[in-house]
């Protein structure tokens, strides 16, 4: 079945608003079987509402979010029932509801709150447990309209209370589904995408996606049962690993910053960090993972010289000759918080992320990342032309996948 999608609001339209939403209920829809084709946001006007209404029609279901509530600018069920030639009938049940809700809360209902117990005739109207505006379905030339509202929190309780059960009523044979998010690293998406030019499984949908510095690729397949389903999953898993597996670092959630904090504790071994250019960035990616303290000890911003030497015993002597961002500094600071730290590893990152502070030898984007483990230290250059916080992502990435292929070789 096809599924359209249409949020409505002028904070959408001004970009006060960032608009979530959608995204949320295209997963949703996804994963029940629905093809989403289309989807578009309006401003709260009435020939703009009703332009989208009548397009709709095109779609078995449509889902609306927005413009029900007390305000004058609250008039997507108007709209609806003007587009559609219905009158606007009371709801006995939802003007209850309201004003028990409002009771509770030590208020009385006025007329703009009444305004909300009001549906297009034909619609059946359900409730909102989280705030007074109703949610409303109404079927028009067999296309079935789902009107919600547009605050987050209430929009996804009426989805899982009213909408989603409606759903599957509605569903000729529910179909199986399935879906694999493929983690990459280290190869652009145009590339993924030729090496896997010559993918092709039945019932399986390829899709890419660039999550900055990472691109996920995500198989879904939808069938008439869950053995077709596991079937198609397990061709097309084996398929991408033959292709691109060796950009593959993990699946679904798993985030590196959460693949390398568990390869670590499972290990039983420390990392400590010793960052200059990016600022602490590392530092915040690992601590966002849940029992990070397990296994991440420190982290030290050394951002001047004076504090690589205080606080890791880089020597003034190869600051004075090589440079700060250099290849000799990265390893000393590698091997001088990991001493200081008493860990099994140490990474130390020193770079130029510019705008400015660059030369001709030593360009904007030049970074050295050194990685200190029981059997040595290493370090490799880089240059990263990116904006500022790019370049934090992109250099935060490569050294916890240095740490990453360090763990998986030590197994």
């Amino acid at each position: 079945m096809k599924a359209e999608i249409i949020t409505i609001g002028d904070e959408l339209m001004s970009g006060d608003v960032i608009n979530t939403n959608f995204s949320w209920l295209a997963q949703r829809l996804w994963n029940a079987g629905f093809e989403v084709t289309w989807q578009s946001s309006c401003a709260d006007r009435p020939e703009h509402m009703s332009e989208a209404f009548r397009r709709a029609l095109r779609s078995d279901v449509v889902i609306v979010t927005g413009g029900l509530g007390p305000t004058s600018d609250d008039r997507t069920l108007q709209v609806a029932a003007e587009t559609f030639d219905k009158e606007m009938v009371l709801a006995d049940d939802a003007l209850v509801a309201i004003k028990d809700r409002l009771g509770r809360i030590g208020r009385e209902m006025n007329e703009a709150q009444r305004k909300q117990a009001y549906h297009p005739a034909g619609g059946v109207m359900f409730a909102n447990l989280k705030g007074t505006a109703p949610g409303c379905r109404l079927e028009v030339d067999g296309t079935h309209f789902i009107f919600l509202v547009g605050v987050p929190s209430e929009m996804h309780e009426q989805w899982e209370r009213e909408v989603w059960p409606f759903l599957q009523s509605i569903q000729d044979k529910p179909l199986a589904f399935q879906q694999k998010i493929y983690r990459c690293f280290g190869a652009p998406e145009a590339e993924l995408e030729m090496a896997l030019k010559n993918f092709s499984v039945p019932q399986l949908r390829l899709s890419y996606r660039l999550k900055f510095p990472e691109v996920l690729i995500k198989l879904a397949c939808w069938a008439d049962t869950v053995a077709e389903v596991n079937t198609a999953m397990a061709q097309g898993h084996e398929l991408l690993l033959k292709q691109i597996g060796q950009h593959v670092y993990a699946n679904d959630d798993e985030t590196i910053e959460k693949l390398v904090g568990r390869l670590l504790q499972e290990r039983g071994e420390t990392v400590a960090l010793a960052e200059s250019c990016t600022g602490g960035y590392i530092a915040n990616l690992m601590t966002d993972v849940a029992g990070a303290s397990h296994y991440f000890k420190q982290g030290l911003v050394t951002y001047s010289n004076e504090a690589k030497q205080d606080l890791l015993g880089v020597k003034a002597d190869t600051l004075e000759a090589e440079g700060a961002v250099s290849e000799a500094v990265a390893l000393e600071m590698a091997a001088g918080v990991r001493e200081r730290a008493g860990t099994t590893y140490g990474i130390g990152v020193t770079g130029i992320a510019g705008p400015d502070g660059g030369t001709e030898e030593k360009p904007v984007g030049t970074v050295h990342v050194a990685l200190a483990t029981p059997g040595g230290v290493k370090a490799k250059a880089y240059h990263f032309p990116y904006g500022r916080m790019y370049f934090k992502q992109t250099v935060t990435a490569v050294a916890l996948h240095k740490l990453r292929r360090q763990l998986i070789k030590a197994e």
